[in-house]
């Protein structure tokens, strides 16, 4: 009987550090894949929401009061290349393809096809050169 319980207590104390172990890992790849504070993806996506490209939230959502993953980055970008992407200047498809190359993987991982990432994907290097001159206007001037 007592070995029983023994081999019990053995199996609930296994158990209980696998499940700590399992939660721990997961809250550090959440916070591992957390978009770091003042990264250049927060900029451009503030720009924009200031021109109301991310579906009513303003500007100041990205400017490090919350630190987004990685794959939230990539379903408010999806968003904004889903409703908008027509409407679009230059210089914000720009920023759009910039941030589509950089959340790639976590884009298509979340079910955007290929044929829409290229879609959004597709300004051309010559027009990618002039929109990036407008944004550095912008941001500079």
């Amino acid at each position: 009987m007592t070995i029983l319980r023994i081999r019990h207590a053995l199996l609930s104390v296994f158990l209980l550090a696998f499940f700590s172990l399992a939660s721990y890992s997961a809250e550090r790849n959440v916070s591992v894949n957390r978009i770091a504070r003042g990264d250049w993806t927060y900029n451009s996506l503030a720009l924009l929401a200031s021109r109301g490209h991310a579906d009513g939230l303003p500007a100041r959502y990205f400017q490090g009061d919350h630190l987004y993953t990685r794959v939230e980055m990539a379903g408010l970008v999806s968003e904004i290349a889903a409703k908008s992407y027509s409407d679009l200047s230059l210089a914000e498809k720009v920023a759009v393809k910039a941030l589509a190359l950089e959340l790639r993987s976590e884009m298509l991982g979340s079910g955007m096809s290929e044929a829409d990432f290229d879609k959004v994907t597709s300004v051309s290097e010559e027009d990618s050169a002039a929109g990036l001159h407008g944004i550095a206007q912008r941001l500079h001037g």
